[in-house]
């Protein structure tokens, strides 16, 4: 582990966060969709779509596939915070091209990343063997191979700030789909506006007494 000289303050600044599960809240699936698309196109020395590329239907298939990663392998937050903070290493590294398979490649690799970062166990082929398309063992191995050659043993390191700025935009994003939720069932008590993008700040969640009754749901 000497590759991962700030890993026992990030480790340790994990205790003191709450963890969602990200594949229950669709807007986060959007959220990992619109990174990746926006640190593909950045690595390539191109504009991000000036539309969320989760809202773009020619991004559905990659929304599924992220979707069903999530859920078959049981990815917890923590390795998708270390993972998203890897790819927004990598985008500045060298540009992100792996042909058809680029956006499956950058995230399935930044997975692998995080698992080596965090010491877990790697990503097995069983476990997302329902993604469509499916991964096999061989192919796995290529991606662990080609990502730990490029991005790994201490070549790209990630910040615990930037950790915990990525959590705070997931607890933001998650907050507001549960008001959304809330208010389709009770139209008059909360204004629902469209979810934030991955461009926008980092709302204070005790600037209202709604925000602060539901981050208490949220964290207890």
């Amino acid at each position: 582990m000497f590759y991962y000289a700030n890993r026992s303050s990030i480790l340790s600044a994990f205790t003191h966060l709450q963890m969602l599960d990200v594949g229950m809240y669709p807007s986060l699936i959007d959220h990992v969709v619109d990174c990746l698309v926006d640190a593909v196109e950045i690595s390539k020395g191109n504009s991000p779509p000036l539309q969320r590329p989760s809202q773009l239907r020619q991004y559905s298939w990659l929304q599924d596939f992220v979707s069903r990663v999530m859920r078959l392998a049981h990815i917890p937050m923590g390795t998708i915070l270390v993972a998203l903070a890897y790819i927004d290493q990598m985008k500045l590294r060298q540009a992100l091209d792996y042909g058809s398979t680029t956006y499956r490649w950058v995230f399935l690799g930044g997975l692998i990343l995080a698992n080596r970062f965090l010491g877990h166990k790697s990503l097995m082929a069983e476990e997302i063997a329902g993604a469509n398309p499916p991964f096999n063992k061989t192919e796995l191995n290529v991606i662990e191979a080609q990502f730990l050659l490029d991005f790994g043993f201490g070549a790209v390191t990630v910040a615990k700030d930037t950790i915990l700025a990525i959590h705070g935009t997931f607890v933001e994003i998650a907050l507001t789909e549960m008001v959304c939720h809330r208010t389709h069932f009770q139209p008059h008590e909360y204004p629902c506006t469209s979810r934030p993008s991955s461009k926008e700040s980092y709302i204070s969640t005790t600037s209202s007494p709604h925000w602060y009754w539901w981050w208490h749901k949220l964290w207890y």
